[in-house]
């Protein structure tokens, strides 16, 4: 129909620039180089590979519809030894500098860290001419397609690159890679959905938040900090069995990562709805860390370290104390309230761990103190199989 255009991204690239002279749409006479055909959505249409103007190489549509554009070894031709195409990975950095003027007048310009901004890849023909080894590993020679220099103004003059580290891919902020379980997987996912059931305006569609969503939220936006789990031996150094444990790590460039370790007898023995329970409790661990490392001056803060410091090793449960209703409110979406009927049901298994143990449980009702101790047993742990008496459903 008339009116009705489409259009298509073009994209030629080549290792001498000279190259890219020779190429138009219209006429690639004795281009040598990549050439690829993309969409507007970015959605690879064609790539071919050019020798003085002729097709050398060229993925099929069979093969584009297939190809995995995260991670792919090397491919190559079975008539050229040492071409081949590579999946080239451009990670965007950018890097933070503090400026001002000294006490003497004079203007600093000091290099802070750098920060991860997101990476995009893209098929390349390499030929064997280009220095690019037969068995398709690092470059054995050639200018290589990006180099991020130490030296100022790119960085400090380390010995190592700073930004040569591994990294989550954006997309996968909360990792669950390490897990192989479908079963933990589909209740982290279940965690990051708002509460429908609560909406104020029903007809409206209107969803409600709620305390893993948020945190879950807050890990899956962020550049800085990522949420990682996977399934283990969670036993203490004293030999003490644990659902699981939350550990932090960071990098040379300052972004945090917050581990959740499940322990692998607590899958096989506990219920999903305590599974779902301990993976709040401990994005909520997690939580309160990144809340330290992102701003440690603030008023919460204060207070949690006060906790941390007049409690002892329980300050962080003791502090957590207060969080048990909206752990239990979190819960009760995860499991579509199907339990509503049951009072206090959810809120007693927000109560869990050490927490058992603080001067907070101590001082709760004795009535609800035995219903906590009971949900908690029925719905197994690490050392004890769920009971007839649990109200989840276990694991497939």
């Amino acid at each position: 129909m008339e009116g009705n255009w489409k259009f298509k991204l073009a994209k030629f690239i080549a290792a001498d620039k000279k190259e890219l002279n020779k190429a138009t749409l219209e006429n690639i006479e004795n281009f040598t180089g990549t050439h690829s055909l993309n969409d507007l959505t970015g959605k690879i249409l064609e790539i071919q590979a050019f020798e003085d103007g002729e097709v050398v190489s060229e993925f099929s549509q069979d093969f584009l519809s297939k190809i995995h554009l995260k991670y792919a070894p090397p491919i190559g031709p079975s008539e050229c030894a040492g071409c081949g195409w590579v999946l080239m990975r451009t990670y965007r950095i950018k890097d933070w500098y503090h400026t001002g003027t000294d006490s003497n007048g004079n203007f600093y310009f000091n290099y802070t860290h750098s920060s991860y901004e997101g990476s995009t890849s893209e098929w390349v023909y390499v030929y064997n001419s280009g220095g690019y080894n037969e068995g398709y590993g690092d470059y054995a020679g050639g200018d290589s397609y990006h180099e991020h220099y130490n030296n100022p103004p790119h960085g400090p003059a380390i010995n190592k690159n700073p930004h040569d580290y591994e990294r989550l891919e954006e997309e996968d902020k909360i990792n669950t890679d390490n897990l192989n379980n479908d079963c933990v997987e589909g209740i982290i996912e279940k965690l990051q959905v708002k509460d429908s059931q609560l909406s104020v305006i029903p007809d409206l569609g209107t969803e409600v938040s709620h305390l893993s969503q948020i945190i879950l939220d807050l890990f899956k936006t962020s550049n800085e900090y990522h949420l990682n789990f996977k399934i283990g031996d969670a036993t203490n150094a004293n030999g003490h069995a644990r659902n699981a444990y939350t550990s932090p790590s960071s990098n040379r460039l300052g972004e945090f990562t917050f581990t959740i370790t499940l322990d692998q007898g607590y899958i096989e023995n506990a219920r999903q709805l305590a599974i779902a329970r301990t993976i709040i409790h401990e994005s909520l661990h997690a939580y309160l860390g990144y809340l330290y490392q992102d701003d440690p001056t603030t008023t919460f803060m204060q207070i949690l370290n006060r906790y941390r410091t007049e409690k002892s090793k329980l300050g962080e449960h003791e502090f957590m104390t207060q969080f048990t209703e909206a752990i239990g409110a979190s819960l009760a979406s995860w499991d579509n309230h199907s339990l509503d009927h049951i009072l206090n049901y959810y809120e007693a298994l927000g109560w869990s761990g050490d927490m058992l143990k603080t001067t907070a449980f101590d001082k709760l009702d004795e009535d609800f103190q035995e219903l906590i101790k009971e949900a908690n047993k029925a719905e197994g742990d690490a050392i004890n199989k769920a009971t007839t008496n649990a109200k989840g459903e276990k694991c497939p």
